[in-house]
């Protein structure tokens, strides 16, 4: 197999980035040469690929990618023969498409986490997008969503694109310093419905409290707990207030323990306008939790058997939805679900598709 360089644009916590770290260490437990190539950020997983054996370069950038240095050291890291580079986000594959002018032929396959466009600049995304995307020999969709939306957006042909699932692979999640002082704020007899989630517009957390406001309406004795921390913050934190719930919502910033926190919670909710995977839905399968979602990219099918898919910006019928799962939560429980997410159907399917490359 031929050396395969992974580019990201962070390796902090997330969904895209966990994911990448669980298939590079699989690959490499396997016997694959790779290494990974990171952007920016706060080199959050970089300790843990290293003591797997596993080359790591970065950051590179700060605030922006106009930095002549770092382009440099990328382009010296990959001027070579033979490489497979395999590039996650947008921003490392429009890096690659212009330093691959200047490097011997390499093959470029690009992963799509989301379902959003490639630039969120409209006139830039519609003038470039289709081009640094095609520079791309093949093209990784996570979800037939994914998939769906390149071929609209920018009419990527079908057979370009191989359709590879989101893994999960609970290995990466254990965690020797556990810290039970971080759970004292859990009580006995009372109900925890979670979510884990940047507060950011994308994941909507203000329907997700306004139908909580609902539940709190109906039952004083559940309390919502928001695992995540982002720009929108102190907007949600007012409109709690407004609500009058500032007693019934619990905001943790962040955390080494995210299934933990989940194994105390009774039912896992997900409110995003749109969602490339969702890989904090196989964490909470595998926390067995009932999930309720919006429905919406490929969530519905995700979900399967495990939770509930609620019509987008409904929040009446998603606080109604709520409850018919806390009252059946046994009936959703259906751990034999996150056997499709199989981390070796993953790398088997990886690597069919480095091995069709010439």
């Amino acid at each position: 197999m031929r050396p395969i360089i992974h580019i990201i644009t962070t390796i902090n916590r997330g969904g895209a980035e966990n994911q990448l770290i669980q298939n590079i260490v699989t690959q490499r437990k396997k016997g694959l040469n790779v290494t990974l190539i990171f952007l920016k950020g706060n080199s959050y997983w970089k300790n843990y690929l290293e003591n797997e054996n596993i080359k790591v370069f970065g950051p590179f950038f700060k605030n922006n990618y106009f930095n002549f240095r770092g382009i440099l050291s990328i382009f010296n890291l990959i001027n070579k023969k033979n490489n497979i580079l395999h590039c996650h986000m947008p921003p490392s594959l429009f890096l690659i498409y212009f330093i691959s002018f200047f490097i011997p032929k390499n093959n470029i396959i690009y992963t799509s986490h989301n379902d959003e466009p490639f630039f969120h600049i409209p006139l830039f995304d519609l003038i470039f997008s289709r081009f640094i995307i095609n520079r791309a020999d093949q093209i990784v969709a996570i979800t037939p969503a994914v998939k769906k939306y390149l071929i609209k957006k920018y009419y990527i042909s079908n057979h370009k694109i191989k359709l590879i699932t989101y893994s999960f692979d609970s290995s990466i999640y254990l965690n020797n310093q556990f810290n039970n002082n971080e759970f004292n704020f859990y009580k006995k007899g009372v109900i925890y419905i979670g979510t884990v989630a940047r507060l950011v517009p994308q994941k909507r957390i203000d329907i997700l409290i306004k139908s909580f406001k609902i539940i709190n309406s109906l039952e004083q004795n559940i309390i919502l707990v928001i695992l995540g921390n982002g720009p929108d913050k102190n907007k949600l934190l007012s409109l709690a207030k407004d609500l009058g719930l500032e007693k019934n919502i619990i905001w943790l910033d962040y955390t080494e323990f995210v299934i933990e926190h989940m194994k105390k919670w009774t039912v896992f909710c997900l409110t995003s306008a749109y969602e490339g995977f969702g890989l904090v839905l196989l964490e909470a399968m595998h926390a067995n939790l009932p999930i309720v979602a919006m429905d919406v990219s490929s969530i519905k099918d995700i979900i399967g058997p495990c939770g509930e898919a609620v019509e987008f910006g409904k929040n009446k019928l998603f606080a109604s939805t709520m409850l018919k799962v806390l009252k059946n939560k046994q009936k959703y429980l259906n751990k034999n679900h996150l056997d499709i997410f199989s981390p070796l159907n993953n790398l088997e399917k990886h690597l069919a598709l480095y091995n069709s490359l010439n």
